[in-house]
């Protein structure tokens, strides 16, 4: 494992030390570009079909929160469906109008002492937060998480290369994985590990892995030709 990286007995990397890393409207700039307007209306109406179809017993009720709303083109598109949308986020950047934004996700701050979500949604967002000790009493009864899926465990144990025995072959691929971002993800899960970290909050998967957002976002193919995930999306209930 590289310097600055440990894995945890449940199959997650972690960055160990990491610098302060600045969320704002520089950051936010790629969200308003032409081309990435176009492929976020097309991505965002997908995770919404995800969160319809799969909580579907009760979507309509709501609340939904959306935690690292970016600029908020996800909740533009749940507004024709869902009454009641709330937003979190650590950049500056004002929520869509009629959403409520939440300075805050301190449990004890309003209106989480208060509030319970139906679905609340990590898109991209999750890998970014230093602390998940707050997911073990998040007030939500769904979770639905995208991140990167991170192959090194894939790496590691690929049987044409040999069980357990190419680790510096999975270091090389982490290496110079683009979703490696240091000081800005601070974790990296399969759908596995992460799954199991989930658990260990108190969260049980529904959808381990579904690779809807590989239709926008698409993957890769590794030195033998082989389709590579880029993206994973889970869902999670109470």
């Amino acid at each position: 494992m590289l310097d600055n990286y440990f894995m945890d007995a449940l199959g997650g990397i972690h960055q160990m030390n990491r610098k302060p890393f600045v969320y704002d409207h520089k950051y936010c700039e790629v969200y308003d570009t032409p081309e990435y307007k176009r492929a976020g209306y097309i991505l965002n109406t997908l995770r919404l079909a995800f969160v319809k179809l799969n909580t579907e017993e009760t979507w309509k009720l709501g609340p939904l929160l959306d935690f690292g709303y970016g600029n908020g083109d996800f909740l533009k598109v749940a507004k024709e469906y869902y009454p009641s949308l709330y937003a979190y986020d650590i950049a500056d950047y004002e929520a869509p109008e009629g959403v409520c934004r939440i300075k805050s996700y301190d449990r004890e701050a309003l209106p989480f002492a208060r509030k319970q979500f139906h679905v609340t949604t990590f898109w991209d967002s999750l890998e970014h937060i230093p602390d998940w000790e707050f997911l073990r009493t998040f007030p939500s009864m769904y979770i639905v998480v995208s991140m990167p899926y991170c192959h090194y465990r894939n790496c590691m144990n690929d049987m044409e290369y040999g069980y357990n025995l190419h680790s510096d072959r999975a270091d090389d691929w982490f290496t110079t994985w683009k979703h490696r971002k240091p000081d800005e993800h601070l974790h990296f899960h399969d759908p596995s590990s992460l799954s199991e970290t989930m658990k260990a909050y108190g969260w049980s998967p529904v959808i381990i892995n579904n690779d809807i957002e590989d239709i926008v976002r698409k993957g890769s193919r590794d030195e033998r030709g082989y389709s590579v995930q880029n993206i994973f999306t889970a869902l999670y209930k109470r």
